[in-house]
């Protein structure tokens, strides 16, 4: 007949089963789910992927939703968390699954690497410079208020371009931004510029770029700067409770 299959239901499984000696157990299965959303021309369907980790049954280890996300880890709903909806996904009710680790196994010096990447280009592979401001790339650290996952923003740290690139010259910047009580949105709290200068406690648009008003020739590689309120100045506080005082 024409049954309308549901949410929940299998289309099929692949299945790989060996005999223990006693039974036949199965090692490994990919199995296609239905999806919600079914209609007329409409048939959204996850893959699930499962293995045996020496037990009598299966364990789901990822999952391709209908919308091509891919989820892993013990917890397989797609969610958008903070301001993306992922594609990729590693989701955990413990600390062994919500964990993503990059080994490299070599007898030299090199390391593992974690790597992002801007280019200006106007569709997939396309090469073009990127522009002064430019997002290079973040790391995002957002956190659950109730049910709410969208908003959440609670830090981030920023590269962006820091003048306009040519070849063989990539100026760059990192920028460091909390959230502070009280507030949903995230603030700039410090700037490592292209110069190697560290930038703190911008207020508005701008950054002081010179150490003191009018001096317009010497930078001063480690700045601080506040326009209004507390939190003015710079200070080396000394309390060991003893007669030794603070050595500069």
């Amino acid at each position: 007949g024409n049954t309308v299959v549901q949410a929940g239901d299998d289309l099929g499984t692949i299945t790989w089963a060996g005999n223990d000696g006693t039974s036949m157990l199965f090692g490994a299965e990919i199995t296609s789910t239905v999806e919600s959303g079914v209609g007329n021309d409409d048939m959204p369907a996850a893959l699930k992927f499962k293995t045996n980790s020496g037990t009598t049954s299966t364990t789901e280890r990822l999952r391709i939703t209908a919308g091509g996300k891919v989820t892993m880890g013990n917890y397989f709903t797609a969610n958008q968390i903070g301001s993306y909806d992922a594609a990729l996904q590693v989701q955990g009710t413990t600390e062994d699954d919500a964990v993503i680790s990059i080994n490299r196994w070599t007898n030299d010096t090199g390391g593992a690497v974690l790597q992002f990447f801007k280019s200006r280009g106007t569709s997939g592979g396309a090469v073009d410079k990127a522009s002064d401001g430019d997002a290079i790339g973040q790391i995002r650290f957002v956190q659950a208020n109730n049910n709410e996952l969208v908003q959440g923003n609670s830090a981030r740290i920023d590269c962006n371009i820091d003048a306009a690139p040519g070849g063989g010259d990539y100026p760059s910047r990192l920028s460091f931004w909390t959230c502070q009580d009280g507030s949903s949105s995230v603030t700039e709290r410090m700037r490592i510029t292209r110069d190697g200068d560290f930038l703190f406690r911008a207020i508005g648009d701008g950054y002081s770029i010179f150490p003191t008003a009018g001096n317009t020739s010497t930078k001063c590689g480690f700045q601080f700067k506040q326009t209004a309120g507390h939190n003015r100045g710079f200070a080396l506080l000394e309390e060991r409770g003893d007669s030794n005082c603070m050595d500069f």
